[in-house]
């Protein structure tokens, strides 16, 4: 049994490991109750949105029970996908908060079992690659947000899926992996916009990488420094797209 294990692929691996380091801290023993304390107005609020798409609410109309000042309903702050998403299950399966919370801990397992890749890349070794698993999934603010629906998660979540994807677009140069970590880290910026200052930062240094390289060097990874630039400015324009539409909403 433990020598099948061993040959499993990293990401699986990772993903058993996730689900046995989740229950052993107890994030799962109160999967069942209600909102816990901290933030409870923001956690309702983004159930009250999602109950809203359950109940038929057009996706580029997102509103919460609350009534503003200017007698609406109207909240677009972050992109909605995440609530839309929640609120068709919902109307599928019927209105369950586990199933909230069911959505928070599915997306990060599957961000960072995938990301658990580009670790094992690194460090060759799939040891070493979990144990970086087991710091991440031991950090006490992941784990008390695992299973909330606030945005944060999603964001980091968002952005590990973006830069799985960029260590495949690097080793294939192959146009989807380039779609794809265009729309995660678009989305990961559009629900969580302090993502842009990761986004920037880590391209800033991959293009200083490239440039004190040496000339050669940058030739060399002219294709992916042009391909990274687009999908950016693609970024940057779907997120501006997005919240100047939700400031006149």
């Amino acid at each position: 049994m433990i020598s099948r294990l061993k040959e499993l692929p990293i990401r699986y691996q990772a993903l058993l490991f996730l689900m046995v380091l989740f229950s052993v801290y107890g994030v799962f023993d109160h999967f069942f109750d209600g909102i816990l304390p901290i933030h409870e107005w923001r956690k309702t609020d983004s159930l009250s949105i999602a109950l809203n798409y359950a109940k038929g609410a057009s996706f580029l109309e997102p509103q919460t029970q609350w009534i503003s000042g200017n007698d609406t309903r109207n909240a677009a702050a972050e992109f909605p996908i995440i609530y839309f998403v929640l609120g068709k299950l919902w109307l599928l399966f019927g209105q369950h908060e586990w199933i909230a919370k069911t959505l928070s801990i599915s997306i990060l397992f599957i961000a960072i079992s995938f990301f658990s890749e580009v670790m094992e890349f690194l460090f060759q070794q799939k040891r070493k690659a979990l144990l970086f698993v087991f710091i991440l999934a031991s950090s006490p603010v992941l784990l008390f947000y695992a299973d909330s629906i606030l945005p944060n998660i999603y964001g980091f979540a968002f952005v590990l899926l973006g830069a799985y994807g960029t260590f495949k677009f690097i080793q294939s140069k192959q146009v989807f992996w380039l779609g794809f970590l265009t729309l995660f880290f678009a989305l990961a910026v559009l629900v969580k916009i302090t993502v842009l200052i990761c986004l920037l930062s880590f391209g800033g240094a991959y293009f200083l990488w490239t440039l004190f390289q040496g000339i050669q060097t940058f030739k060399a990874n002219a294709y992916f420094w042009f391909s990274f630039l687009v999908s950016f400015l693609l970024i940057c324009v779907i997120c501006y797209g997005w919240y100047s539409f939700a400031i006149h909403y």
